[in-house]
């Protein structure tokens, strides 16, 4: 014997509550550059509330890794992110490290801030 209409409506009423109750949003990735004289640092943040982050990555350092694959690999295996994120998360981090490579030593934080402005830099 099925279940009754209003206990359908019951169970379906607490389902939604439970969700509406939960309260973590997932928001976006977040590209963290640690920029270094002989090497770049890059890792992943998932912003899941506004300034609140959690880490989903080791940093990898490029050139010492083909950190740009490993990310790829990475990303590919978190069907969550959509195909549009991972693919402007690797463009980003291809025109980050072509930027490493040209570098002239001389770009302040505020320079590589403005010039990546959806990934935060930290420059040692």
């Amino acid at each position: 014997m099925g279940l009754s209409l209003l206990t359908r409506f019951v169970i379906f009423s607490k389902k939604q509550n439970l969700f509406n109750n939960f309260s973590v949003i997932i928001l976006s990735v977040k590209l963290n550059i640690l920029w270094l004289k002989n090497s770049i640092g890059i890792t992943l943040e998932q912003e899941i509330q506004t300034n609140k982050r959690i880490a989903l990555l080791p940093y990898y350092f490029w050139p010492r890794t083909d950190a740009w694959e490993q990310i790829k690999l990475e990303l590919e295996a978190r069907a969550w992110i959509s195909v549009t994120e991972r693919t402007n998360t690797l463009n980003n981090i291809a025109n980050i490290i072509n930027c490493w490579q040209n570098k002239t030593g001389n770009e302040t934080l505020d320079e590589l801030q403005q010039k990546f402005e959806q990934v935060h830099i930290y420059k040692y």
